[in-house]
């Protein structure tokens, strides 16, 4: 037999003839290359170093987002999301057994991305941003170490782990709206009389309230990502997998307000029976189950096949990254992504040693208004973590008129204390949010869109303006606000900041309650002048 078809080599210590590009124990074949064998072991593990070392490093966002996984039901689903992600590489073994991992310094680019999310997230105590930026540090971690080349073809596993964040609480007091006008037009189509005053709904046999657990988030968050593994499954075009994510957002809003209006329905006609006792069980898996096999029913009708990435073929061919470079991509990538934390803790401490003790004195320039003096107070909001509060009622003697002036003052914005916080509440022990709307009102001197919420306690009703006093400056927009308060603590702005909310009781309407505070607003001089005064000493 020929040489140019056995291609049979010696070792050099002269032992058994070995057929050529086969390797033993060597890291470099003939070529001088690295063995592709070698470099995958060393990437791979590689990876799983750099992960465990950044999750031990961020070991509090971690443990943030599985508390909230397991404390919140509305996002319980997310313990599946691990488990999906590992399968879905499974299935992908052998495909990814074939190909060559070289380092990509656009992977850098992404954990340095990353960080620096991180890093705004923990300056504006926004928990779901770092839990974002710490999810696209992961992800940046496989392509620095292992390439576009391996990672393109475990591109949705690692996208889908941003369903690792829980995300969505933003859309409650809308995802509450809705359901609620969906069952009074419900009701209306049947011919039931309904009054609809915000979330709160009366019928002749009773009231309901729209609570947050009935807004549907439980279900929405739920479904998107089920959906959306299922339009990767299933379909192959682009535009079907787009119909089907169409599909997964309005069909569970739809059946959540098929829900509410049941569950009022079954209490009209059983006399207030049965509503309460079904409601658990319908909001729970039975309902969830149900509409889900309808969802996928419907998207089941114009499958395509999917594809099959287990089965894939490895068209290209290049030369796999030395072990040297794989480690040290990863080694970068991990001391990048701790330089956030790092620089965070820098920055909270450099803001904790600031100092106030000046109080802020009662306003004065309320024309037309006198002070109230009490003892206490049938209205106060609620924010966590202040570090003072300041409470004024106001009376105007010509209409009896009373209007109730609360300044929340916190020395500098930390995690749980913040103007803008999701734990904060317009009215506290026992007041409940009824909706949401807007007034124009003169604040600080300039005429200004400001945010209104009615509340509800027992017969009592009252609206409530309120604002934000930010980095020495007055905005009515949360997003501006956070980002203010991100400008101040890094770029080393002012990092006081207070809330201002002006609250007027109404007993017919909510107008009577917003021309209190137009009127009120209207002989106020400027806050921020006292507020930027007690902060410079």
């Amino acid at each position: 037999m020929s040489d140019t078809v056995t291609r049979l080599k010696r070792s050099e210590t002269g032992g058994a003839p070995v057929p050529a590009g086969c390797h033993g124990t060597g890291s470099q074949d003939s070529t001088g290359l690295p063995d592709p064998l070698d470099t995958r072991m060393v990437a791979w593990s590689t990876v799983c170093v750099a992960i465990a070392a950044v999750l031990f490093v961020f070991a509090d966002t971690v443990v943030g987002a599985v508390d909230k996984w397991y404390n919140t039901r509305s996002y319980n689903h997310i313990f599946f999301i691990l488990p999906i992600c590992g399968y879905l590489l499974w299935e992908r073994r052998q495909l990814l057994a074939r190909l060559a991992p070289k380092p990509s310094l656009a992977g850098i680019a992404v954990v340095a991305a990353g960080a620096l999310g991180w890093l705004l997230g923990e300056t504006a105590g926004v928990k779901f941003v770092q839990q974002f930026a710490l999810v696209m540090i992961l992800q940046g971690i496989f392509l620095a170490v292992l390439g576009w080349g391996v990672v393109r073809r475990m591109a949705f596993p690692l996208l889908y782990l941003v369903f690792l964040v829980p995300f969505g609480d933003f859309l409650v007091p809308k995802l509450q709206d809705i359901t609620a006008q969906f069952v009074v037009r419900g009701l209306q189509m049947i011919g039931i009389p309904v009054f609809l005053d915000g979330i709160f709904i009366s019928i002749p046999s009773g009231n309901f309230e729209v609570a947050e657990a009935c807004s549907g988030l439980r279900f929405l968050t739920a479904s998107i990502a089920l959906g959306v593994l299922f339009a990767n499954i299933m379909y192959r075009s682009w535009w079907r997998r787009g119909v089907f994510f169409v599909l997964t957002l309005t069909v569970p809003i739809v059946a959540n307000g098929l829900r509410a209006l049941g569950i009022v329905l079954l209490a009209h006609y059983s006399d207030n029976q049965i509503a309460v006792g079904v409601d658990h069980l319908v909001y729970g898996w039975i309902f969830f189950s149900f509409v889900t096999a309808i969802l996928f029913g419907l998207g089941m009708t114009f499958r395509d096949g999917g594809v099959d990435h287990a089965n894939n073929h490895v068209s290209e061919r290049f030369a796999p990254g030395r072990s040297s470079a794989i480690v040290g991509f990863g080694v970068i990538a991990v001391a990048l992504a701790g330089l956030s934390p790092a620089y965070g803790a820098y920055v909270h401490q450099r803001l904790a040693d600031s100092r106030v003790t000046t109080e802020l004195a009662l306003p004065a320039g309320f024309s037309n208004w006198t002070p109230v003096h009490k003892d206490s107070w049938q209205w106060q909001p609620g924010y966590l973590g202040a570090d003072r509060n300041y409470h004024w009622q106001f009376r105007e003697p010509g209409t009896g008129r009373t209007v109730d002036l609360h300044v929340v003052f916190y020395r500098y914005q930390r995690d749980g204390s913040e103007v803008v916080n999701s734990t904060n509440r317009l009215g506290d022990g026992g007041w409940q949010w009824v909706s949401n709307g807007v007034v124009q009102a003169r604040v600080e001197g300039h005429i200004m869109t400001v945010p209104v919420s009615r509340l509800s306690k027992l017969r009592s009703k009252r609206v409530a303006a309120y604002w934000n006093w930010v980095d020495g400056r007055t905005v009515t927009n949360p997003i501006v606000a956070k980002a203010l308060q991100v400008k101040a603590a890094l770029l080393a702005g002012q990092a006081s900041a207070a809330a201002v909310v002006v609250s007027a009781p109404y007993l017919d309407t909510p107008r009577e309650a917003n021309d209190a505070i137009q009127a009120f607003l209207l002989s106020a001089k400027p806050l921020g002048a006292q507020l930027e005064s007690i902060t410079r000493e």
